[in-house]
């Protein structure tokens, strides 16, 4: 019986081995899965109250931030209009110069025009008279001169 194993396995170990055929492989459908729906996860209270908190105090931060924003522009709009402004006035104030030094020298000449003779001091009347008509020739001169000038600004 011993041979007859012996054998046997000889028999086995000499036998060619079948080949096995190559397997068709076919492509599998994709099928979607079907999950159950999610539970949804229970918060606790003490959970939502400290989430809810902690957005109040976030929309806190919200309102000062853009209070903020809106404190920073309107300071910088604030500066470009005081620049302005102050560009315009030295601009008015550098052409008012300009206008009273013509007026000045306009003045001069009118003064020098007004004939100042030498005046006796007899006749205190005289005088008088005399100092009176010279005001009022250099009141007219005046006026000649303002109605001018008002007349070149207008």
């Amino acid at each position: 019986m011993a041979t007859q194993a012996t054998a046997a396995k000889a028999k086995a170990k000499k036998a060619p081995a079948r080949k096995a055929a190559a397997k068709k492989t076919t492509a599998k459908k994709t099928t979607a899965k079907k999950t159950a729906p999610k539970k949804p996860v229970q918060v606790s209270f003490a959970e939502k109250a400290q989430e809810n908190a902690r957005n109040v105090f976030l929309a806190g931060l919200g309102v000062y931030g853009k209070a903020f924003e809106e404190a920073q522009n309107q300071i910088e709009a604030a500066e470009k209009r005081m620049n302005d402004r102050r560009k315009k006035a030295e601009d008015l104030f550098n052409e008012l110069v300009k206008r009273g030094e013509k007026v000045e020298t306009e003045a001069k000449k009118r003064i020098k025009d007004i004939e100042l003779p030498e005046l006796k001091l007899t006749d205190r009347e005289e005088f008088r008279m005399e100092i009176r008509a010279r005001l009022d020739k250099a009141r007219e001169s005046f006026e000649t001169l303002r109605e001018s000038v008002t007349a070149k600004a207008a």
